[in-house]
């Protein structure tokens, strides 16, 4: 650690020290979101055709690898609701973070 602070102040003036970070995991699993809106989409296309067999064989293509593909707006409103919900279950924590 004390080498590292050395190099670091020696070639680039500035120094070494320890951030805090703010780590959210959704409390929600989004493989089940994304599996539940990849079934409804169907197969309107040939992408949601894709996601709904996909979709049947979950136990073999993770459910998580469908929502990098799944673009919808329902999907995503979701995603963000989730989201928003679980800023506000940790609110305070959120808070007392940027304060510091």
């Amino acid at each position: 650690m004390r080498h590292v602070r050395r190099v670091l102040e020696d070639t680039r003036g500035i120094f070494y020290r320890r951030l805090e970070a703010l780590v959210f995991h959704p409390s929600q699993d989004i493989g089940d979101i994304t599996a539940r809106h990849a079934t409804r989409l169907g197969a309107k296309s040939l992408s949601s055709l894709l996601l709904a067999v996909s979709t049947r064989l979950r136990a073999q293509f993770e459910s998580d690898l469908l929502s990098f593909i799944l673009f919808d707006g329902d999907f995503a409103q979701e995603l963000i609701s989730l989201g928003r919900h679980d800023v506000r279950q940790r609110a305070d924590e959120v808070i007392s973070f940027f304060k510091a």
